[in-house]
């Protein structure tokens, strides 16, 4: 796609495209926005594992998961 665009319309932000139904539209946007989503969550569940494990080498009382 990006190879058919030319130089030219390297001025453009946005860019419509046609394509042929089940061809992977849909697929092509939202695999990224999960793809965040998922890393988001990773993320936050590593800080806690994290955040229960030092508190528990500290002798304290882990923090209380928040629901």
């Amino acid at each position: 796609m990006k190879q058919t665009a030319g130089e030219g319309q390297a001025d453009f932000n946005d860019l419509m495209v046609s394509s042929q139904t089940g061809s992977g539209k849909t697929a092509a946007f939202l695999l990224p926005v999960l793809h965040t989503l998922l890393k988001t969550q990773a993320d936050a569940e590593a800080a806690e594992k994290l955040a229960y494990e030092e508190a528990i080498a500290r002798g304290e009382a882990p923090p209380s998961a928040s629901a």
